[in-house]
């Protein structure tokens, strides 16, 4: 059985060389909402997952981002938060969205209660998180510099 057994894990062992997950980086914002970057290998291929968890929300949401559409997405983060928020009532505005696999991240300028905030949001089926950036964007680009190290 013993023999069998470690058969079995030597067999097991190349298949999962190449299946890898590692979270790289992570970052908070002051409404307790969390975001984090993780390092994915499928088949040698490399990808960056951003997975997202809203305080007030069960559950996360994850879009597993190509370096194009990470690259894309963290330049179009950084023109989020150069942009100014021009909305007058509550509501939110999409600034930029963009589909990846089975899910969809975006960036946002929101406006509830009168406060005006900038948001990352992914949906990934139902699911539906967001994160801002106005107060952490220091700490949104220090867990990026950590994510791009996989390239």
């Amino acid at each position: 059985m013993r023999k069998i057994l470690l058969i079995f894990c030597l067999l097991l062992a190349p298949a999962r060389a190449q299946e890898e997950i590692t979270q790289l980086s992570y970052f908070n914002d002051q409404f307790g909402n969390q975001a984090s970057f993780w390092k994915v290998v499928v088949k040698g291929k490399t990808y960056v997952a951003l997975k997202l968890k809203s305080s007030d929300k069960t559950g996360e949401a994850t879009v597993v981002m190509d370096k194009p559409v990470f690259d894309e997405f963290e330049q179009k983060v950084g023109q989020l938060k150069a942009a100014s928020n021009p909305l007058k009532t509550d509501g939110i505005q999409v600034f930029w969205s963009k589909d990846s696999g089975e899910a969809r991240v975006s960036t946002m300028l929101g406006r509830w209660n009168g406060i005006k905030v900038k948001l990352i949001q992914v949906k990934e089926n139902k699911l539906e998180h967001q994160i801002t950036i106005d107060k952490s964007y220091g700490d949104f680009t220090r867990a990026v510099k950590k994510a791009k190290v996989v390239w």
